[in-house]
């Protein structure tokens, strides 16, 4: 017989599979409870894997939209007209990251999303100074959009959208 042969005779008589915690729910660290089939933990309690894009675990809770990826951005400020910009989004659960790339360089972005909606923030140099700009959004229903509101530290409120570009 082979291994996974095996496996699936020990499951299909009542057994866990090699990796699964014991049947019953037990407290970890910050005092949330995991399920009766969860995965294997670390010793602090934790997930032993990071969550992919598109995983909910609480089910009350909407998966996180996959925004992993490059997206042509144009910032609409009142005072400067439109700026053409480039976001590159990384993911790993509810936690983004990336990059920025405008006028002034690329910048890091930190930021989560829940559901369709997201935040985060990039912290660039200017010719002015340091500032930061808050985003706010929502993600289209297909993925392939995403637009929000703005808050640029020193210049106000605008208003910014994006599409996804094609991988390169």
């Amino acid at each position: 017989m082979t291994a996974i042969a095996a496996v699936v005779a020990a499951v299909s008589a009542g057994a866990k599979p090699p990796g699964v915690i014991a049947s019953e729910p037990r407290e970890r660290a910050g005092g949330a409870e995991r399920g009766v089939w969860g995965p294997a933990s670390d010793a602090a309690g934790g997930s032993a894997g990071a969550k992919p894009p598109g995983f909910s675990q609480d089910p009350q809770k909407p998966a996180p939209a996959a925004v992993a990826g490059r997206w042509a951005a144009a910032l609409d400020i009142e005072s400067m007209g439109i700026a053409n910009v480039t976001l590159v989004f990384t993911q790993e659960g509810a936690k983004l990251g990336g990059t920025y790339t405008g006028r002034y360089g690329t910048f890091p972005l930190e930021g989560s999303i829940e559901g369709r909606k997201l935040s985060f923030t990039v912290y660039l140099k200017t010719d002015a100074g340091d500032s930061a700009m808050y985003f706010t959004g929502e993600v289209a229903e297909d993925g392939r959009t995403m637009k929000g509101g703005l808050t640029i530290e020193g210049m106000g409120d605008a208003t910014w959208s994006a599409k996804r570009q094609p991988d390169e």
